[in-house]
């Protein structure tokens, strides 16, 4: 682990994903604050950005816009991708971190995916003792929020 910006570590994660977001036909937005100091592994870290914003696009249809933000937040680092995807359904929110877990809709649409992204940022995020939740509603879209603790 080392002591870090987050905003180097989050704009990689978006460029990366930029020509994902391009070639789907989704809008890829961001507003990533400078000079928020983290003590984290960057690359345990990447990953877990790139999760998030991956699974974001792979559910938001062209058209539609994924927004990443990274700023302070209450003592924490608040790192959030928004998609504007038809959102999650309530009795799945609590399983979504399990490993291997389908939300209902996902099975019915047929989408791949070994559903192993979300398990594997959560496990990445508790180690760095943060915490990663998600607020939903069917129909308007899902943001996932990460936050980690200050480095100061």
């Amino acid at each position: 682990m080392v002591s870090t910006g987050l905003a180097a570590i989050a704009r990689i994660a978006v460029e990366t994903a930029g020509p994902i977001a391009a070639h789907a036909g989704v809008k890829l937005r961001s507003q990533i604050d400078a000079g928020i100091p983290v003590v984290v592994d960057p690359g345990r870290i990447g990953q877990a950005f790139d999760n998030l914003i991956a699974n974001a696009l792979k559910f938001t249809s062209a058209g539609g816009t994924v927004t990443v933000t990274a700023a302070r937040r209450d003592g924490w680092v608040g790192f959030d991708v928004t998609g504007t995807a038809p959102g999650i359904a309530a009795e799945d929110i609590a399983q979504l971190f399990r490993a291997f877990y389908r939300v209902a809709a996902v099975r019915e649409a047929g989408i791949p995916g070994a559903e192993l992204g979300l398990a594997i940022t959560a496990a990445i995020v508790e180690g760095h003792k943060g915490n990663l939740a998600v607020e939903s509603t069917p129909g308007s879209g899902a943001t996932f929020r990460l936050n980690l603790p200050l480095d100061e």
